[in-house]
């Protein structure tokens, strides 16, 4: 059963939050549309509002191509189209965070 995040205990508590951030990008990283982001915004304000003591997001972004025979870790790792970092320092700026609060993990 999933209960409703008001009657959860939130302070000094981890959160895990599953957001929908496969956002439209340009090549270059530019955000095109950030809507499913802005979306996203008033759950995690209301975390932080009572006072989480950690928020993890998990999302996807992108659709890689992995050909039969090619490695899975060397086609994907380090490829920048694939990375959620830009969108993250794009919803860093309306959540007002710190610059150092940002961790990316693969």
């Amino acid at each position: 059963m999933i209960h409703p995040l008001a009657k959860a205990t939130i302070r000094n508590q981890r959160c895990l939050v599953r957001v929908d951030w496969n956002v439209a990008t340009e090549t270059d990283g530019a955000i095109t549309d950030d809507f499913r982001l802005q979306a996203s915004l008033p759950t995690l304000r209301y975390l932080m509002k009572r006072q989480a003591k950690q928020i993890i997001l998990m999302s996807h972004f992108g659709n890689p191509v992995v050909r039969p025979g090619e490695d899975f870790e060397r086609t994907v790792a380090g490829n920048t189209r694939l990375t959620l970092m830009e969108i993250a320092r794009h919803a860093q700026k309306f959540l007002r965070l710190e610059k150092n609060s940002l961790k990316q993990v693969q």
